[in-house]
């Protein structure tokens, strides 16, 4: 799953100077700590590849995972790569925390 959102995604996190493979090996490591069910607040989300992994640990609480980043092309990447992979219900992606409060 991640390799076809990767594929989708190149040119935009190419601008970004992000790095799928940083973000994914980030993720793995806090996984083993993820129980089904678990929300998620991941601060400095990036393009959102650690949120997809995440999200599918924590299951299907809407949204498990908020993804944060100060970068707004950031998250815009990571929405869209979220949409890609079918995960768009279950990430929350937002610019700014007041955002993701509702403010």
């Amino acid at each position: 799953m991640i390799e076809s959102v990767r594929d989708r995604g190149t040119a935009a996190v190419a601008e970004l100077d992000l790095d799928p493979g940083r973000e994914a090996a980030a993720a793995r490591e806090v996984l083993p700590f993820v129980r089904p069910g678990a929300s998620i607040l991941e601060l400095g989300c990036g393009a959102g590849w650690s949120s997809l992994l995440l999200a599918a640990r924590a299951g299907t609480t809407a949204p498990p995972v908020v993804a944060w980043d100060p970068d707004p092309a950031a998250v815009a990447v990571a929405r869209l790569h979220a949409d890609a992979a079918g995960f768009g219900g279950r990430i929350a992606a937002a610019q700014a925390i007041g955002a993701a409060a509702g403010d």
